[in-house]
């Protein structure tokens, strides 16, 4: 008896620690509990390290894939998936064992009593492989939700990286107006000279002021739309934050050229459709529903189970003898379901009616995945089409931009050397300089452009990273 209770116990002790040491999961910092933001200290909060000078768009996806709360629902969906599977492998595969224990008191003074106990299996044999092919229909459910973590994975880098280089470009752009700010502001100085020596006019001079106030007021834009997308930035890696804190920089931007993606499309079109995480998932799920579908079929199949156990009776003093017996059994059963009619959640479990209908819903549920299968191939398609398309579009508008830069920049102070010389007027030399700030937006906007393909190409190509 204490042999067969302290086995129990360490059964189940086994089981729980091998559960437990299954799932690895680091929680998130005790501030998400706290019912304010002020009355918490920043050690609390999941930020960055106070020594991020510099931060990298290799940092900022590493971040995230560590700490991004939506991103790690998917891979904890995955443990999920396969305990099913795992779970339905000892469910349907190992036979069912139960042990049983009674005692009783029979009167007579309390001289009489007795107690009886057992041990019992059942297993069934066959079902018409409806056993087999529902655990093959987890195992492909797992294997879909691995993919779809790794699909999560492809999409969280992508938008990271996009985000980063946003942020890149709000910064560029904050650096333009205030070059330009600087310009007009200069301008100023020197025309309020030039007024106080009569040589122009007070036209002039209130027209640059308002060009510097203008400038003034972009800065301010570019600069709040920058601390927006910072604070975007951080929701993607996590920080409770939803922060950067200000002393952590951005390294300056880069000009990426175009090697490595200048290959014909159906290159990326067949590294899409070998590699692309969301497509292999629909695959999988395509195998799910088949062997849910066979696994309907397998309701029209007789079920065999076999079983057995054994028992023993102690009887007490009874009139006073002692009775002990032992005893054991053993057998199988058939059972062949002819007719269901039309009753719901028969023997076989199904709830959409009998197994005719069961099978029918089944095979629809197949063709569902199979659309559903297509629906994902023209996606990848149409994303990898798109992302080489665009990634070659700005790529061509990024020197055509690089080159209408250079001559704006050179036009405008040969129109400033004009303008001081009294040779042209005023309105020509606010368009000189307007075309400037417009060729630097738009180049570096060609700049980020070309980076955010990349990965959008990469993306759509399902590089990993």
């Amino acid at each position: 008896m204490k042999f067969l209770k302290y086995s129990a116990y360490t059964v189940g002790a086994i089981l729980f620690a091998v559960a437990a040491g299954c799932v690895s999961y680091k929680p998130p910092p005790d501030i998400i509990h706290a019912s304010n933001y002020t009355g918490e200290s920043i050690q609390q909060h999941r930020t960055l390290p106070p020594d991020y000078d510099i931060l990298t768009v290799e940092d900022s996806v590493n971040i995230a894939l560590a700490n991004n709360p939506s991103y790690k629902q998917v891979r904890l969906a995955v443990i999920q998936a396969y305990a099913t599977y795992y779970g339905g492998i000892l469910n349907n595969f190992t036979p069912g064992v139960g042990y049983s224990w009674d005692y009783a008191n029979n009167g007579w003074g309390g001289h009489a009593n007795g107690f009886t106990n057992g041990l019992s299996a059942n297993y069934t044999v066959f079902n018409g492989l409806q056993n087999v092919m529902g655990t093959l229909a987890n195992l492909a459910s797992a294997k879909s939700s691995e993919e779809q973590e790794r699909n999560s994975r492809r999409l969280l880098v992508f938008q990271v990286k996009s985000q980063y280089y946003q942020v890149l470009l709000d910064k560029a752009n904050v650096q333009i107006q205030l070059a330009n700010e600087a310009f007009q502001e200069q301008m100023v100085q020197d025309t309020q000279l030039q007024f106080d020596a009569g040589a122009k006019s007070l036209a002039d001079l209130l027209n640059f002021k308002v060009q510097r106030n203008n400038a003034q007021k972009a800065v301010i834009q570019y600069t709040a739309q920058y601390y927006v997308d910072r604070f975007v930035l951080a929701t993607y890696m996590g920080l409770t934050t939803a922060d950067i804190p200000a002393n952590t920089n951005f390294p300056t931007l880069d000009v990426l050229d175009d090697k490595g993606y200048a290959l014909p499309v159906e290159f990326y079109l067949d590294m899409a459709i070998n590699q692309r995480p969301d497509l292999q998932s629909s695959k999988e799920l395509l195998k799910a529903a088949k062997y849910n579908l066979y696994s309907a079929w397998g309701t029209f199949s007789p079920t065999m189970s076999i079983g057995g156990g054994w028992g023993a009776t102690d009887a007490g003093n009874f009139f006073p003898a002692t009775v002990n017996r032992t005893s054991w059994n053993y057998g199988a059963s058939v059972n062949w379901t002819l007719w269901d009619g039309g009753g719901l959640g028969g023997a076989a479990g199904y709830a959409t009616g009998n197994r005719i209908t069961y099978v029918q819903y089944n095979q629809a549920a197949y063709d569902v995945a199979q659309e559903a299968l297509t629906a994902t191939w023209i996606a990848v398609a149409q994303s990898v089409r798109t992302a080489y398309v665009n990634l070659g579009s700005n790529i061509a508008q990024r020197k055509i931009d690089g080159a209408t830069l250079s001559m704006s920049k050179e036009s405008r102070d040969l129109y400033v050397d004009q303008y001081n010389a009294g040779s042209i007027d005023i309105a020509t030399l606010n368009q000189a300089q307007l075309y400037l700030v417009q060729a630097e937006l738009a180049y570096v906007t060609d700049v980020i452009n070309v980076a955010t393909q990349r990965a959008a190409l990469d993306a759509a190509t399902g590089v990993k990273e």
